[in-house]
């Protein structure tokens, strides 16, 4: 399954709210900890970049206005918007190792599913099931 980075955590909120049966719900804990696994390392990502991007105190650490807002290097607020958009519209594949057969199996349970969903849950929803497809004709 390949997702963007802007598509992780609504994927990781649409699969918590969810109401599953305990075996269909432990194929979705499997695909979760991949997801959360991967928004991990995106965080780890956007850390870095606002790091390249902002002004840091004597410590290294982002300087935070009263506001709570991150104060960028003057001249690169425009480059810093630029590179976090591409970071959230790079693709990230989510891949099962030793629980394979569990992310298969949810492709089922998505299939199968019969919550009342809308918005964006429902865009999500259509996202996931296009992955599962796409990797079911392969």
């Amino acid at each position: 399954m390949v997702l963007k980075n802007c598509e992780l955590v609504p994927a990781i909120k649409f699969l918590n709210g969810m109401e599953l049966r305990a075996s269909d719900s432990r194929h979705r804990t499997k695909v979760l900890n991949l997801l959360n696994e991967a928004a991990k390392g995106l965080g780890e990502s956007e850390i870095a970049l606002v790091k390249e991007y902002a002004m840091l105190d004597a410590n290294g650490d982002p300087i935070v206005s009263e506001q709570g807002n991150i104060t960028l290097k003057q001249g690169k607020v425009s480059d810093y918007h630029t590179e976090h958009a591409r970071l959230l519209d790079e693709e990230v594949a989510i891949s099962g190792g030793i629980h394979a057969e569990n992310i298969r199996a949810f492709g089922n349970v998505l299939k199968e599913y019969d919550g009342v969903i809308s918005g964006d849950m429902a865009n999500i929803y259509d996202r996931l099931m296009e992955e599962y497809e796409k990797e079911g004709q392969s």
